[in-house]
C-alpha cells in the first residue's frame, strides 16, 4: 500500500513567478509516489500570444538566474535524480513531466 502522503499524479499549475514555481515544485516532489508523475505546465509561453513585458513582471525577481519557468524546471531536475524528466517546448505553452523511478 502506498504511503498516505503520496500521490500518483500531481499537477503544478500555480502562480507563474519564478520563486513561486520553484517553491511549488520543491514542496510536491517528495509527495510523488513511486511510478507517479508530476506535471508542470506553461514552460514555453509564446511571446506572440503573451505580452513579453507583462510576462516578465509576472515572473518576478530572479536572484538565482533561472530566467524562465523552463529554467526553474531544470534546477528541480538537477535536484531530483530519483525522477526521469521529460519536457515538450515545441508548441506553446509547453508542458513538463517527471516520473518517479526510485
Amino acid at each position: 500500500m502506498p504511503h498516505p502522503d503520496t500521490f500518483d499524479l500531481i499537477l503544478v499549475d500555480g502562480d507563474h513567478s519564478l520563486l513561486g514555481a520553484y517553491q511549488d515544485l520543491d514542496a510536491v516532489m517528495p509527495h510523488c509516489a513511486l511510478g507517479g508523475a508530476v506535471v508542470f505546465d506553461d514552460i514555453a509561453p509564446s511571446p506572440e500570444i503573451v505580452d513579453e513585458e507583462a510576462m516578465r513582471a509576472e515572473l518576478g525577481h530572479d536572484p538565482h538566474g533561472w530566467v524562465d519557468l523552463l529554467g526553474v524546471w531544470h534546477v528541480v531536475r538537477d535536484e531530483h535524480p530519483e525522477f526521469r524528466f521529460f519536457e515538450y517546448t515545441q508548441d506553446p505553452p509547453g508542458v513538463a513531466v517527471a516520473v518517479r523511478l526510485r
